[in-house]
């Protein structure tokens, strides 16, 4: 009977672990090795359009305006400003990005604004660079998931073989009943793995951002 229950135990936490086992990385945007995925960020999406209409002999300005309403929600007060007439220069002044890929956006556009020459190349190493940025943002999100599971099973495994021997073993009952000292240590254990839990993850929760 102990055997079964041991090997019930185990099972139980074998599929605990299969089912909170994090999803697979997902591709980079982008990546060299398959087909670039099609829920990109609007920030890469712009900057393609934008590299994409300029080599084909666009101009910066309607190539600009053309990306950004074809992906309004990014960088929505840049094409509001574009659309009402506003000097490129002076929009992209004004602008107010979201976040940091759009703040690459804006920068990598003021400098072909104002340098001019090959802007195509240079609108192009930034889409790598953002696409970069999001593989590297993907692989900690599952480094993260990983040790939120190690984390997960570490705190669930000792409880599981407690409940056993509870469930199984009348001399492990009594212990508990009728010495003092096993009900402390299972309250000072049950307090050491909570604290162990907040603990890993805090830790996780910081190495993820």
């Amino acid at each position: 009977m102990t055997t079964v229950a041991a090997l019930a135990v185990v099972a139980c936490v074998a599929a605990l672990a299969t089912m909170l086992r994090p999803a697979p990385a997902a591709r980079a945007v982008g990546s060299t090795d398959g087909p670039a995925s099609i829920d990109e960020p609007g920030a890469i999406a712009v900057l393609e359009d934008i590299e994409r209409d300029l080599r084909v002999g666009d101009g910066l300005v309607a190539a600009t305006t053309v990306a950004l309403r074809r992906h309004p929600s990014a960088l929505p007060e840049l094409r509001r400003s574009l659309d009402g007439g506003a000097a490129l220069g002076t929009a992209l002044e004004a602008a107010t990005p979201a976040d940091a890929d759009e703040r690459l956006v804006v920068q990598t556009l003021r400098a072909c604004e104002r340098t001019g020459g090959r802007m195509g190349a240079a609108v192009d190493r930034a889409v790598l660079v953002l696409r970069e940025r999001r593989a590297w943002q993907r692989e900690r999100e599952v480094q993260a998931a990983q040790a939120r599971l190690s984390a997960t099973v570490l705190t669930l495994l000792p409880l599981a073989f407690a409940a056993w021997g509870v469930a199984t073993s009348e001399r492990i009952r009594r212990a508990y009943v009728e010495i003092p000292l096993c009900g402390v240590a299972a309250v000072i254990g049950l307090a050491l793995n909570g604290v162990g839990w907040l603990w890993m993850r805090r830790m996780v929760r910081g190495r993820a951002t």
